[in-house]
């Protein structure tokens, strides 16, 4: 949400080439959800998601560094990083959290994970809102939100290490009444 914002205001972008500026993140993100469902299968949830928070984390550090004269090419390598993140994160954790549950509750885990996700993302929204506006200039606030942040995939990285093994349960499809 912010880099747009720092090339429309800073830079004096248009709206839509802002926008356009996401593009190196948005196509690395959907290509690399895509692999992410074939590198499940061979490498296991906790190898991708914890890759993906890493991305994540060193995305965001790249993009904390900005300044009044940072250009947007020099964007685009962290932009790429943090897609791929997203990428192997977002679409490896959602199958996980499906997975790991029976059947009869697959429909209840991805209910109950979407709405984590969607109230999580509103309290980072509400959190990034508060840094960026404290901070004397767009630039500065950018930088320390992406700087919080890449601390918390830091700490998302532990909590993946350490909680995630996503193991699919053994469900014994004839006790569900599925034959």
């Amino acid at each position: 949400m912010y880099i747009p914002q720092f090339l429309t205001k800073v830079h004096g972008y248009s709206a839509i080439f802002s926008g356009i500026g996401l593009l190196p993140m948005m196509l690395i993100f959907s290509i690399v959800s895509y692999i992410s469902g074939s590198l499940y299968e061979r490498l296991g949830a906790k190898a991708i998601v914890s890759a993906g928070t890493v991305c994540m984390c060193v995305g965001m550090f790249m993009l904390s560094h900005l300044t009044e004269h940072t250009t947007y090419p020099s964007l685009v390598s962290g932009l790429m990083i943090l897609g791929a993140g997203v990428g192997l994160f977002y679409s490896t954790i959602t199958t996980t959290a499906i997975m790991v549950v029976a059947l009869s509750r697959a429909s209840l885990a991805g209910a109950i994970f979407y709405m984590c996700q969607i109230a999580g993302g509103a309290i980072g929204l509400g959190m990034n809102t508060i840094i960026v506006t404290m901070a004397p200039n767009l630039p500065s606030g950018i930088d320390r939100a992406f700087t919080v942040n890449a601390y918390l995939a830091l700490a998302g990285l532990v909590v993946c290490l350490l909680f995630v093994n996503g193991k699919d349960v053994e469900v014994d499809y004839t006790e569900e009444g599925i034959v």
